[in-house]
């Protein structure tokens, strides 16, 4: 499972977390008609590839992982079409904003880079494929990008966070520190509201504290692993979170 992001397009912190999934935010972006314009000098959505060409992940109409594909002053954004349905590689006015810059759409960002929406405040993040790691070094692809179908195979990468997965210490008005999938790599991401022993499908869809257990399907509290009352109560926490060595499941 991983973290879910929603933009116009919808993100989830990937475990990619797999006892959670976690960033899934929904984005929108606008996506033009591929109509010749009325001076026959190009098509109105700043696209120069045709679609033969077959890219990593996002759609063959340009490549997001770079932003190339577009004619000048555009650049390659994973959004949603202004009708609705699966987000997919469109050319649009680009932005300038680089790693860790601050952003409210997509296309305030720089060609290569999506805005995190999940994120508070929203920065810019460089566009990943969840199948591989084009990130740069220290960041993984730990934010997955989903549409109203799901997992898209598109991400954007991230740099771990310090946060406590137990003592929540994460700053910002409602956010919670969520595992990413991605070995022991935390975020602090906006928090979920579906509560303990409910279905989830991300790890924020979890309320903080807890997150996504992608056996059960339930959203499960988060605890010091070998703590004998870790669970409260005289529950101990006994089963170790995948990828943590002090962090466990309260089942």
């Amino acid at each position: 499972m991983g973290l879910k992001n929603q933009q116009t397009v919808m993100w989830s912190v990937l475990p990619m977390l797999g006892a959670l999934a976690v960033l899934s935010l929904a984005f929108s972006g606008c996506k033009k008609d591929k109509d010749k314009d009325d001076t026959g000098g190009g098509i109105l959505d700043g696209s120069v590839d045709d679609g033969s060409v077959t890219y990593a992940c996002g759609g063959n109409d340009c490549n997001i992982l770079d932003g190339s594909g577009c004619s000048t002053g555009y650049a390659c954004y994973f959004v949603t079409p202004t009708g609705g349905g699966e987000p997919t590689a469109t050319c649009e006015p680009d932005g300038v904003g680089t790693d860790g810059t601050t952003c409210t759409a997509d296309t305030d960002c720089a060609p290569g880079f999506g805005c995190d929406m999940a994120s508070n405040p929203k920065v810019c993040r460089a566009y990943c494929c969840s199948a591989s790691d084009e990130c740069p070094s220290g960041q993984a692809c730990a934010i997955s990008l989903e549409g109203p179908s799901g997992a898209t195979g598109v991400g954007l990468c991230s740099a771990s966070d310090e946060c406590d997965l137990v003592a929540q210490d994460c700053t910002g008005t409602g956010n919670g520190c969520y595992p990413t999938g991605s070995g022991n790599s935390v975020l602090c991401v906006s928090g979920g509201s579906t509560a303990v022993g409910n279905a989830c499908t991300n790890a924020n869809d979890c309320v903080p504290g807890a997150t996504c257990n992608g056996g059960t399907g339930t959203c499960q509290t988060l605890c010091t692993f070998g703590d004998a009352d870790g669970c409260g109560t005289g529950n101990p926490c006994n089963v170790l979170l995948t990828g943590f060595t002090d962090v466990g499941l309260c089942t």
